[in-house]
This record gives C-alpha cells, sequence and structure tokens, in this order.
C-alpha cells in the first residue's frame, strides 16, 4: 500500500482512529439540529460544543500529518514542542467543546422549563377524601351476610 515511514501512511493511521469519534461527533450534532425546535438553548449548546469539536478534531489531525511530513523532510528539529504546543492547545480548545455540550444537559433544568397547565386537572375518586365511617359501624375487616 504506502510505505511504512510516509505521511499517506500516517494519514491513513490518524483518520483510522478519528473516524469513530468523529460520527459520534457528527450523530450528535444532527440530534441538536433535530431538536432545536422543541429546545432551543439547549441545542444552541449542543451544536457550538460539537461544532468545535468537530472542528478540534480535524484541524488536530491536519497539523499532525504535516508535523509528521516536516519530520521525514527536516530531521524532526523542533518536532516535539511544535507537537507539545498543539497537544496543549488542542486539549484547550477540546475543554471549550466539551463544556458547551455539558451545558446544553443543564440548561433550562429550572422551574420554567416545567409545563404549565392551563385548566385543573379533573378529579379522580381515589383523590377525594374518604368520609368517615360513623362511630356504630366500626371496620373489623370481616365481612358478613345478611339475609332479608
Amino acid at each position: 500500500m504506502f510505505p511504512i515511514g510516509s505521511t499517506w501512511n500516517y494519514a491513513l493511521t490518524q483518520s483510522v482512529h478519528f473516524m469513530p469519534v468523529f460520527i459520534v461527533y457528527l450523530v450528535g450534532l444532527i440530534l441538536a439540529v433535530n431538536r432545536w425546535p422543541r429546545h432551543p438553548r439547549a441545542s444552541m449548546f449542543a451544536v457550538w460544543g460539537f461544532l468545535i469539536l468537530i472542528v478540534v478534531r480535524i484541524v488536530t489531525a491536519a497539523i499532525q500529518i504535516w508535523l509528521y511530513d516536516s519530520l521525514i523532510t527536516s530531521g524532526g528539529q523542533g518536532f516535539v514542542t511544535y507537537t507539545l504546543y498543539l497537544e496543549v492547545s488542542s486539549s484547550l480548545v477540546y475543554v471549550l467543546g466539551l463544556g458547551f455540550v455539558v451545558a446544553a444537559i443543564f440548561v433550562g433544568r429550572g422551574d420554567e422549563s416545567q409545563p404549565v397547565y392551563h385548566a385543573p386537572l379533573p378529579e379522580l375518586p381515589e383523590d377525594r377524601p374518604r368520609e368517615p365511617a360513623p362511630p356504630s359501624a366500626l371496620e373489623t375487616g370481616i365481612r358478613e351476610r345478611r339475609t332479608p
């Protein structure tokens, strides 16, 4: 296929590791857009979060491939330093995106999100208080058959 040390081999390896997570982010983005009419605030946070996560994943993978290519051509000068900067900065942006997704879970959970009933609910027979039994007819739990 590709030589072991080639950039294409590294890119293919990166994309194989990247695909399952990318699919999860894409499904989350589609679900958030789908739920937008019912839950606009939560969906907005989720959409922003998943977009940030997708962009961070794509940009980080592209920069890693470029760094690997520069490692092969330049002999690796500065590779570790640039990789460290990339990992720290992508981790910070990843936390921002994940924060948006977590915020989408908890936004709108206060009293204002509870349903408002405009009409009173119908009264059920078990909701009515029981009338007390007359003092002469104590409940024993034993039923007697009365003959007329």
